[in-house]
Parts: C-alpha cells; structure tokens; sequence
C-alpha cells in the first residue's frame, strides 16, 4: 500500500474511533455509490453500514445489494438514509429501530442487539429536479 493510501487509511480509522469515543456512531455511508468503490478494502472500526440509500444507485443500480451484502459479510447492522438533496427527498430512507428509549445509548444497543431495519424507497431521478438544482449533483 503506498504512503498516500496508508496515510488516509489511518485518517479514517482516527475519525471513525474519535467518533465513537465520543459515544456517536460509525456508519459507513454509501459505500458503492461511486462507480469502482471498493469499501471492503477499509479496515476501520464500523458501527452500522448504509445498506438503503435513497439515492445510490442513480450511479451503481446494484449500490443498495452491495451494500447489504457488506453489512452481512462483516456481521454489521444495516442503516438506511434518504441522503436528502431538497425537502422532498427527506425521509425516502430511514433506519427503525426498536429502542426502550428515545436516547443515544438506548438507540446504540438496539443497533448494536440487531432491533433495527433499513427501510425506504429509491428517490426521485434527478432529472425531475429544477434545473439550478440539477449542476449541483456529485
């Protein structure tokens, strides 16, 4: 692995271990949206994986499937999340979890005890959005 690779490797362990010594969560966020990803290649500590991504596969129709596939292999629950770009796509994505309460470590160990589910629907193409919006788009 060359100098670079290492160097951001080691970036993204820190922050995913800063993240959770500051009792949040490490979810890896759409992991194959990008056409060539290769996210099984990251060996930093994981919460949860991003398994339904309301707007994933505009780029990598099986992104979703990927993604699933990798929660599993690494025996990790699986998130969802609308990855909202304007007011009508929040909620087209979410993760339900059964939880005895509404705080972080309630929410914490019912992902961690597998009481969650990633639900949604696929968002709306993005050649419905208005035309300002559309030249913003990754």
């Amino acid at each position: 692995m060359n100098s670079l690779k290492q160097d951001v490797a080691r970036m993204q362990e820190l922050i995913a271990g800063a993240f959770q010594q500051a009792g949040g969560l490490a979810v890896l966020a759409h992991p194959y949206q990008r056409p060539g990803a290769a996210p099984e290649q990251f060996t930093f500590p994981l919460d949860a994986v991003e398994a339904v991504n309301a707007r994933a596969c505009f780029k990598v129709p099986e992104a979703n499937e990927k993604a699933a596939a990798l929660a599993q292999k690494r025996g990790l629950p699986a998130a969802g999340g609308s990855d909202a770009h304007d007011a009508a796509e929040v909620g087209n994505a979410c993760t339900e979890l059964e939880a005895e309460a509404l705080t972080l470590p309630a929410l914490r160990e019912a992902l961690a005890a597998g009481r969650s589910r990633a639900a949604g629907r696929r968002a709306a193409e993005p050649s419905s959005m208005p035309a300002a919006g559309r030249g913003m788009l990754p």
